[in-house]
């Protein structure tokens, strides 16, 4: 259930309702019941041939639930600044793809690789208001206030999708071996955005964080022979 038109103004809480605090303790569960979960579904595979090529794969998706409306009916003040619309959220399902494979080729010269699409960051607009809204007749009880213009779990940036190479070869010497590797991260140089400003305005959705940038990696081991 939603809260009633009387506890709030335009889908907000009306702070005009706040009454003086009590010493009256009570359970949560006398206001109603809260909802939380998670649904979804995980598969893997993996697969060995017989000419030394390894592949592994998976999925992963679902969505989460959250519910408070019920809550929020008779306590309508846990609102605080969100509109009484966003007491259920729910979010859509979001797929993640992993895979790895591995192969070896003539002389010992081994190749493997990783791959991951997951979805882009949730966002939102975060809008801050200042000052006397006419609706309520009064300034903000704090003077302002800051408002999601989004709804939670409706919009997300573009997924990352990252690619991961390594090229190895054992060399014998003397009585140890030589294991040399390169690594190639972000092999196709993906710009995709980890984070984003999500306050609304003029920077709206401009990128604070973004994926690594491509670089080269070597590595040598030495291996001591076993005896």
């Amino acid at each position: 259930r939603l809260p009633t038109a009387g506890q709030t103004v335009g889908g907000f809480y009306d702070q005009n309702r706040i009454v003086a605090a009590s010493n009256v303790v009570k359970n949560a569960s006398d206001f109603g019941k809260q909802k939380a979960h998670w649904n979804g579904v995980d598969l893997a595979v993996d697969v060995r041939l017989q000419n030394g090529l390894f592949l592994q794969g998976g999925v992963s998706t679902g969505r989460t639930m959250t519910d408070n409306c019920d809550i929020v009916d008779d306590v309508p003040e846990l609102l605080g600044s969100q509109s009484a619309d966003y007491c259920h959220v729910q979010t859509p399902f979001e797929a993640q793809y992993k895979a790895l494979a591995a192969y070896t080729l003539p002389y010992g010269v081994r190749v493997s690789g990783t791959y991951q699409s997951i979805p882009g960051p949730q966002i939102a607009a975060n809008n801050i208001y200042v000052g006397t809204v006419p609706s309520l007749g009064r300034p903000f009880t704090l003077g302002q206030t800051n408002v999601n213009l989004i709804r939670p779990g409706t919009m997300y940036g573009d997924r990352l999708n990252q690619f991961d190479l390594r090229f190895s070869k054992l060399l014998n010497v003397g009585r140890g071996r030589l294991d040399l590797s390169l690594d190639l991260y972000n092999a196709f140089n993906s710009d995709a955005i980890l984070t984003q400003q999500n306050a609304f305005g003029a920077a709206w959705q401009r990128p604070l964080t973004v994926i690594q940038p491509r670089f080269v990696s070597f590595v040598c081991h030495r291996r001591a022979a076993a005896f």
